[in-house]
């Protein structure tokens, strides 16, 4: 018998190989679930291989997703802030421009108020300053 197992080695696995796949096909044992252990064979072998491939599915979809909604992002964020630097320069003005209003409107209020009592006066010109026709310049270099 031991030779006949040694000499006929390969079709004797495959034999039983094929032996033991028909007893499981022919007794066909239930789980609770009521589904078939050929089935849940077949699906615990392929699901590892399903999941790859649909996470790669999946990643590539999200990667193409994201590229196509953000190709013009990065110029639109450049005009947007060239127009915030514009804006927040215009605020400043009009807020200087208020400023001053202000400031004019509490200087009209206080002329209003206060009426000066005392006449208005011209001011009194200056007197132009001649220059010094009698001054020498002394040469410290020179020996008189």
């Amino acid at each position: 018998m031991d030779s006949l197992l040694n000499r006929y080695r390969n079709v004797t696995v495959l034999v039983l190989a094929i032996f033991a796949q028909l007893v499981l096909l022919a007794y066909q044992v239930k789980t609770g679930n009521d589904v078939r252990l050929i089935r849940v064979w077949a699906v615990t072998a392929v699901m590892p291989l399903a999941r790859t491939l649909e996470g790669v599915r999946s990643g590539v979809a999200t990667f193409a997703g994201s590229y196509l909604t953000l190709r013009d992002t990065r110029q639109q964020n450049r005009e947007m802030q060239a127009e915030l630097g514009k804006l927040k320069m215009e605020n400043q003005y009009l807020r200087n421009e208020l400023s001053t209003a202000d400031r004019a409107r509490a200087l009209s209020v206080f002329q209003a108020r206060s009426q000066s009592r005392l006449p208005q006066r011209p001011f009194p010109e200056r007197q132009q300053m001649q220059p010094l026709r009698s001054a020498r310049c002394a040469d410290p270099g020179r020996t008189v």
